[in-house]
């Protein structure tokens, strides 16, 4: 695949994702239960755009997860560890209480908006 491309369908796959996210938190009425159910669901959609971005950075495309959210973020230098933390909650590896979930949307939500402007920015000037 051309690095043009593959930069447009990247920042297609974020810009989607996170309407997509937003427009299904509303769906859900933002409960609880919707949003627990959303975020493993969302993060899952979320990492084979990442690894296109790895591929656009031109590092090794990284099997785990973990470690592909870790890569794009160290190499952006970005926050994303709202998304870790929904890998998390996929995983069962946390078990939010009912106080915590809105926050956890909330840094779910901004650290795909921050990447969702980065990877924007990644585009040449002139495909804005």
């Amino acid at each position: 695949m051309k690095t043009d491309r593959l930069r447009e369908t990247v920042v297609q796959g974020v810009t989607s994702h996170l309407l997509r996210l937003r427009q299904r938190y509303v769906e859900g009425g933002g409960s609880d239960d919707a949003t627990t159910i959303l975020l493993p669901l969302s993060i899952t959609s979320i990492v084979p755009v990442l690894r296109g971005v790895q591929r656009l950075l031109g590092r090794p495309v990284l099997s785990h997860s973990d470690a592909v959210i870790k890569d794009v973020a160290e190499q952006l230098k970005l926050d994303l560890q709202g998304l870790l933390d929904a890998l998390l909650l996929k995983r069962g590896q946390i078990s939010p209480g009912t106080r915590e979930v809105p926050r956890l949307f909330d840094r779910y939500l901004q650290a795909a908006t921050i990447l969702t402007r980065a990877v924007a920015q990644l585009l040449p000037q002139g495909q804005r």
